[in-house]
């Protein structure tokens, strides 16, 4: 693979990397249930409908290399995906007013979006440099 389709891969990496982490954030509120608990700490095996309501499953982004060059990115869920935070006031609230929140910290995501950015922007270099390089390379030709 060539310079510019390694830096494109990488790009394209750098892209899923921020779209995870924009998506953790926009959720890092979401509550739901308990695991393994309806609202109101309802552990029936078919608990209503509208208290099974599941917090929101965090992913990130898991990048490894190509067997070609470049690199792949994929997603996967974050475990632990939830903590326990006390909410009495939520409808999803057990007995004890605990609720299920995604596993995200707000800190990591915005290192995570820097670290996205700065490997965007650095692909991009590569990209311009290889493109002056065949540039001048053509000119020593003519």
């Amino acid at each position: 693979m060539t310079a510019i389709g390694n830096a494109l891969s990488a790009m394209q990496a750098s892209m899923m990397r921020l779209n995870a982490s924009a998506s953790n954030i926009a959720n890092i509120r979401s509550t739901g249930v308990m695991p393994g608990e309806g609202a109101g700490g309802d552990t029936s095996a078919n608990p209503p409908a509208s208290s099974s309501v599941s917090a929101y499953q965090p992913i990130y982004t898991v990048q490894s290399e190509s067997a070609g060059g470049g690199t792949v990115a994929t997603y996967a869920p974050t475990k632990p995906a939830t903590l326990p935070s006390y909410d009495p006031s939520s409808s999803h609230a057990n007995e004890a007013g605990m609720v299920a929140m995604p596993n995200v910290s707000f800190v990591s995501e915005l290192t995570e979006q820097q670290m996205a950015r700065l490997s965007f922007e650095a692909n991009v270099k590569v990209i311009e440099t290889a493109h002056k390089a065949t540039g001048s390379l053509l000119e020593s030709w003519a």
